[in-house]
């Protein structure tokens, strides 16, 4: 698997460079037609194992929704990150501690946006043979 993942990303680089897609490239590496791996698959995955296996002290628990559709991507940002992370710092300021979570949060997804992170969760998956 190691050296398919290797040839595989080799080979990505190598597209990229020689045809210089105007879009972002997202690609999916699995074993092959025998038994392939689907997106779906891996959010039930995230999700089965974070159920399995709790963080201790965690604000919440983390989820995953792959989505294709611009909207839907900021609609959950918006649902399961701002919203919460707003309500935890209205909860703050009523304790008298200093709010933190908005903060925290923007700065996440400053970080994300600078890696293409919307642009790479909005991508059509493509595949490279």
């Amino acid at each position: 698997m190691c050296c398919t993942a290797r040839r595989s990303k080799a080979k990505c680089g190598w597209y990229s460079g020689v045809n210089r897609p105007r879009n972002i490239m997202v690609y999916n590496c699995t074993t092959g037609s025998t038994n392939p791996f689907h997106w779906g698959e891996v959010e039930y995955h995230v999700i089965s194992t974070f159920k399995r296996n709790p963080l201790e002290q965690a604000f919440r628990r983390p989820n995953v929704n792959l989505t294709s559709n611009h909207l839907l991507y900021h609609y959950w940002i918006a649902v399961s990150h701002k919203a919460p992370a707003f309500l935890y710092d209205i909860y703050l300021r009523r304790t008298g501690r200093s709010p933190r979570m908005m903060k925290t949060i923007t700065r996440l997804h400053k970080e994300w946006g600078n890696r293409n992170t919307d642009q790479y969760n909005c991508a059509i998956l493509k595949h490279i043979n």
